[in-house]
């Protein structure tokens, strides 16, 4: 199989941070969700854990660029958003759309939204939308899909008519309903006797660790970024992430890893494996992690996987056909995540330019990050 081909399959594309690069992957690390993360990863509860270091895997992390970028947040070399700014173009909220529909309806007055679509990057298009009220440009957007474009041109609109950011109101109003303490820096003391640092990303391609593995890494005294050649799904996969483990001198008391990172991983992972494979992934993931941050892909990325692949006169896998768990994949996901003996508590961290939620689910809460009642 073609090596594009084979992208549109297992998800491992060879280009995939040209269209979704990573400063759009991270847009839910901002400052505080950050400082929330390093004190609970990196901060040493007493002098007796002299030994003791932080771990974190990406599992499908591609040429390794989100997990370098995943690394350097938390060691503090990344120039992080406040959670309160607002950038029109990273940030949106698809309420955006029916505030501004309804204010304009009581208003009597006219929206139109024209959008133009602009072709496509590698197997995502792009489209830009002007938003017009009474005929007058309010607004523009653009996004992976016409909806993300609306609400970026929408949110612009709202920003235009109230002179002041709506989003930000609405945050104040939560904030005061659920008051979350502040997230400082870690101090000059906790940083020189933090832990260290030892994150791994391992990907089915092995052409995508080759290169993963030759980019330059600015790393902290005692730290390492590590990259391996895996298949999660297999049998070998404990003896093959031994050598980091042994590295990372983990007590077997311990759970392997701190933090387990999938970023747009569940869709192929069951995809590929079935039903089975995809809460045989979850449940692994699950006992190997005290905390873990995923991004599931809903049914719709689903359907257009299966359109791409038909686009592309490509042999569309039988596996792909004979999966049950469809259009509540996501919500499915969730309830097996929560579930008892895995994690307790679940806290949204944002959400990406595609519409899809990015999720945190810790056994224990981190002190600073907003969860779910």
């Amino acid at each position: 199989m073609a090596s594009d081909a084979e992208g549109h399959v297992l998800g491992n594309f060879h280009a995939y941070y040209s269209f979704n690069p990573v400063h759009e992957r991270l847009r839910f690390m901002d400052v505080q969700t950050a400082n929330a993360l390093r004190r609970a990863l990196l901060v040493r509860k007493s002098t007796g854990e002299a030994h003791e270091t932080s771990t974190v895997i990406d599992i499908g992390c591609n040429e390794g660029d989100l997990t370098i970028g995943l690394y350097d947040a938390l060691d503090g070399r990344a120039t992080l958003a406040d959670a309160n700014q607002i950038d029109d173009v990273a940030n949106f909220d698809l309420t955006n759309i029916s505030t501004l529909n309804e204010r304009m309806q009581k208003e009597k007055r006219q929206v139109e939204y024209v959008i133009q679509d602009e072709g496509e990057t590698s197997h995502r298009r792009r489209y830009v939308c002007e938003l017009l009220i009474d005929g007058k440009t309010m607004g523009h957007g653009e996004g992976v899909s016409k909806k993300v474009a609306k609400a970026k041109a929408a949110e612009v609109a709202l920003k235009a008519l109230d002179g002041t950011d709506h989003k930000e109101k609405k945050q104040e109003t939560e904030a005061v309903e659920k008051v979350v303490p502040e997230q400082l820096p870690l101090t000059g003391a906790e940083l020189s006797a933090r832990k260290p640092l030892m994150v791994l990303g391992v990907d089915i391609d092995e052409v995508l660790i080759e290169r993963a593995s030759k980019k330059l890494v600015q790393l902290t005294a005692g730290d390492a970024v590590q990259f391996r050649h895996v298949n999660v799904m297999t049998s070998k996969f404990g003896k093959e992430i031994t050598p980091f483990l042994e590295l990372a001198k983990r007590s077997t008391a311990e759970r392997k890893f701190d933090l387990i990172t999938c970023f747009s991983v569940t869709m192929w992972i069951h995809l590929n494996n079935g039903d089975d494979g995809l809460w045989k992934f979850l449940e692994t993931v699950s006992d190997l992690t005290e905390h873990l941050i995923i991004e599931p892909q809903t049914w719709k990325c689903y359907r257009n996987a299966q359109t791409r692949l038909k686009r592309m006169r490509v042999e569309v896998p039988q596996s792909f056909r004979e999966i049950k768990v469809r259009t509540d994949v996501v919500e499915r996901i969730d309830a097996f995540l929560l579930d008892a003996g895995r994690f307790r508590f679940k806290a949204q961290l944002g959400k990406t330019n595609w519409s899809r939620n990015v999720v945190l689910y810790s056994r224990r809460p981190v002190p600073g990050i907003t969860y779910a009642s």
